[in-house]
């Protein structure tokens, strides 16, 4: 089956308002539920936290015995050159080709650990990773012949055939390798997305007090445009991984569009350092980040930033403190809702409903239901970590206490 290297979303899912009523009262059940779901998220958590580390700990075993196999090849190689294939120098010269092919091995039993724990789609590694599983089968049939020669011819025969299927091998494991790189940056990029949220959620607390931040929201701007570029760049090196030289500059051009992101940001940090007053929120927020294609349901009190092709309502409507890009489709003495590409910024005691495709941030502590596609990141509490995970169906979440 074809790969699916790309990272498009499907159709956007928008969810009719006319639905309020039953989601907000799907909201005020998780508030009678709320520890029973904050101790599932935890456990969820530490599941996540545990396979994370043992990860973690199969890389560094994966990259210890590449680096002994390599130091291997490099000894039995220079053994080999000094005596030639006569006597000894043929037992050298049969070590330093299988350490050398191990050492392949090694590197794609440590991809294949890369691609289980990067945000490619399920599909592209279910494909990828029996892929990789067959060329290790392949390679090591070829090496056990070169354990089995007896005679310098047999060994020779036996290298080239070693050497044709790795060079077969070779421009795949490169592309999956593109993959896996191009994953990270993806995350890179969402992380840096959500800092400037969490940013721009914070600047409505100093717009408050009445200082003026054009400044910093102009680099901000700046900023997220950067980020966009960025995640276009690699959608278009997945699209593009079976040519190397193609994939490897659009995943440069990302990394320079990164690269002035963060610059940007520094300039940003000293910014709000100078006119940022001291922002309490309480001592248990929680945070939350998703990336997704479907509806959320807000119920709670904290800063909630929005931003991608999207509808929402909000209760009351004196919550929305910035509107970009958005249209104002309705409003009551209660809510208001807006549509289109955009963002906006509400803080306070708010109940607020999105569907499209978007990116949400929130801060604070409130009762959260997602349904669709995509990731979410959630820090339940100020002491715990952020943990992301993969969205497929509906969740339902808690931050804060």
């Amino acid at each position: 089956p074809k790969m699916k290297h790309h990272y498009a979303k499907p159709e956007i899912a928008r969810m009719p308002m006319k639905n309020w009523q039953e989601r907000m009262k799907r909201l005020h059940e998780i508030e009678e539920k709320r520890i029973e779901i904050r101790e599932r998220i935890k456990e969820r958590i530490n599941s996540i936290e545990k396979r994370m580390q043992e990860m973690k700990h199969k890389e560094r075993i994966r990259e210890q015995d590449m680096a002994k196999r390599l130091e291997k090849y490099r000894e039995f190689r220079t053994k080999f050159l000094k005596m030639g294939l006569k006597g000894e120098g043929f037992v050298y010269a049969k070590q330093f080709v299988v350490h050398g092919a191990y050492a392949c091995v090694d590197f794609m039993n440590l991809l294949k650990l890369n691609i289980e724990n990067s945000n490619l789609p399920n599909e592209t590694k279910e494909i990828v990773l029996a892929n990789i599983t067959n060329y290790i089968n392949e390679l090591n049939e070829k090496i056990q012949a070169v354990n089995n020669s007896n005679t310098p011819e047999e060994l020779r025969n036996a290298t080239k055939e070693l050497r044709t299927v790795w060079n077969e091998i070779k421009p795949k494991i490169r592309i999956y390798a593109q993959l896996v790189l191009i994953s990270k940056l993806k995350n890179v990029a969402d992380k840096a997305e959500m800092i400037g949220m969490r940013i721009e959620g914070d600047l409505s607390v100093i717009k408050e007090k009445g200082i003026n931040t054009t400044k910093i929201e102009n680099l901000l701007d700046e900023y997220a445009t950067h980020i966009e570029k960025a995640k276009e760049y690699l959608s278009i090196a997945a699209e593009k991984a079976g040519n190397e030289e193609i994939a490897i500059s659009y995943i440069n051009n990302a990394r320079k569009e990164l690269h002035e992101a963060f610059n940007i940001l520094r300039h940003v940090y000293m910014e709000v350092l100078k006119v940022k007053p001291k922002l309490f929120m309480g001592n248990n927020t929680g945070e939350l980040w998703v990336d997704m294609n479907g509806n959320v349901d807000v119920e709670g009190h904290g800063i909630v930033a929005v931003r991608g092709n999207l509808t929402i309502n909000v209760t009351p409507k004196s919550g929305v403190v910035a509107v970009v890009g958005l249209e104002k489709l309705s409003e009551t003495n209660d809510s208001v809702t807006y549509s289109g590409n955009g963002k906006i910024i509400i803080r306070g005691n708010v109940t607020l409903s999105v569907s499209g495709d978007f990116r949400m941030f929130a801060k604070g502590v409130a009762n959260v239901y997602l349904n669709g596609t995509g990731i979410y990141r959630i820090k339940p509490l100020p002491k715990e970590k952020m943990v992301e995970f993969t969205l497929n169906g509906n969740e339902t979440l808690t931050i804060g206490e």
